[in-house]
């Protein structure tokens, strides 16, 4: 029986036909069967329309929507994030650096720069980080700063400031965090630029647009609500997984059929879908592990702050002597958090031996790589070598030099019969 989805796109396959394919491929079984069997399912559901693809993750992004290959779409994308028409010049090796390796918890981070020299940052977070104005104003600057470079460069002695354009610095939360919940449960969208209180006007730079996508899901998937603009039917596109709002999505705009089709004929390719999918299981990882660090850290924090009744509160400042000493093991909150501590020292460990190991890898594949490029110049130099000893003239030269009776023949050959 066909699900919904298959229903609009009849090349979506089925369970088994998945299923089938796998067991065929040994090495895209035994990749399958090495993730947990609810990452099997999810795979699953996705290759046969059980659920959609969340396409906010960086490779399925990416493949459908790369400013690249597919302009059009993302111009239109981009624009309705900035509230403006705006087109995609050309895409920007993305060389910020994030503070203290904060790309952990990014799914998706892709820089532009615009027809008018003007550069747009477009991110996705997981959860979103603590302090996101000051985050989001250092990002900012350092694309800012970018600019200012490259400027300086191309333009020489005839630079000016004027040659500065914008940027923009556009954020999309999974998960929002407090101070968007906070304000409001039916705000989603939230531009920000920087205007004076007396009304002067100056082009100040720096833009931002925060969009709250837990916020946005609860309010789409009201009965009452329908999707209402442009924004809606991305964010809609972007984010959801649910065949409902799909369909939804598809009866209000059929444009989004195209590029739903194309992905299912992603779909069919099932080595390049596998390592998609699985290269969004490590981002997921990682998030997970950071995510379980910063807990650790904020209970921490509240433990110090919070002490509980009939218990004195924790110094603030450890000293030398009690780390190196161990008697910081003997804290409350070590002793409750032991399995957490325990499952980061392992996976840390598993870490620096998996890089090891990679490290050796690479260090053997270029010296294999190095000794065949050897071969092949030898290779090729004794194919060299051989081809001029086998001319003519120098086969000629040669059984001269060895006083040889043989002799060039004057008479073209003949062919004897046998009677």
């Amino acid at each position: 029986m066909k699900n919904k989805l298959q229903n609009y796109f009849p090349i979506i396959r089925t369970r088994g036909e998945v299923l089938e394919e796998l067991r065929e491929n040994k090495e895209l079984w035994k990749t399958f069967c090495g993730w947990k069997e609810t990452c099997q399912q999810e795979y699953l559901d996705l290759c046969t329309g059980v659920k959609g693809i969340k396409l906010l993750y960086d490779t399925y992004f990416k493949a459908i929507m790369n400013p690249d290959t597919r302009p059009d779409r993302f111009n239109d994308f981009i624009s309705e994030m900035l509230g403006q028409r705006v087109k995609v010049l050309k895409v920007l090796p993305n060389e910020s650096a994030r503070i203290a390796a904060e790309s952990s918890l990014l799914v998706m981070d892709v820089v532009v720069q615009l027809e008018d020299g003007s550069i747009a940052n477009v991110e996705v977070q997981k959860i979103g980080y603590l302090f996101p104005g000051e985050r989001s104003a250092c990002y900012s600057a350092d694309l800012l700063l970018r600019q200012y470079k490259r400027a300086r460069e191309e333009l020489g002695a005839t630079f000016s400031y004027k040659n500065i354009k914008k940027v923009y610095t556009i954020v999309l939360f999974e998960k929002s965090g407090s101070e968007f919940r906070k304000f409001s449960a039916e705000l989603y969208l939230h531009r920000f630029r920087q205007t004076s209180d007396t009304g002067v006007e100056i082009n100040l730079l720096q833009e931002y647009t925060f969009v709250c996508l837990d916020i946005f899901n609860n309010i789409i998937h009201n009965k009452d609500k329908k999707i209402e603009n442009k924004l809606e039917e991305w964010l809609v596109f972007l984010s959801q997984d649910d065949p409902d709002m799909i369909m939804k999505l598809l009866d209000r705009n059929p444009e989004f059929q195209k590029i739903y089709e194309e992905i299912y004929t992603l779909c069919l390719n099932m080595e390049g879908m596998m390592e998609m999918f699985s290269k969004e299981l490590e981002i997921m990882d990682r998030n997970t592990v950071k995510l379980m660090i910063d807990e650790m850290e904020e209970e921490l924090k509240q433990n110090t702050q919070q002490p509980k009744d009939g218990q004195s509160a924790s110094p603030k400042h450890m000293s030398i002597r009690s780390i190196l000493g161990g008697d910081i093991l003997a804290n409350d909150f070590f002793k409750r958090q032991t399995r957490l501590l325990i499952l980061i020292m392992i996976l840390t460990v598993l870490y620096i031996d998996n890089r090891y190991s990679s490290q050796q890898e690479l260090i053997e594949i270029d010296k294999l790589k190095k000794d065949l490029i050897d071969i092949k110049y030898d290779a090729l130099t004794r194919s060299s070598e051989l081809m001029e000893k086998s001319r003519q003239s120098r086969i000629e030269e040669y059984i001269s030099t060895e006083d040889s009776p043989l002799q060039t023949a004057t008479n073209r050959p003949y062919l004897i019969k046998k009677d």
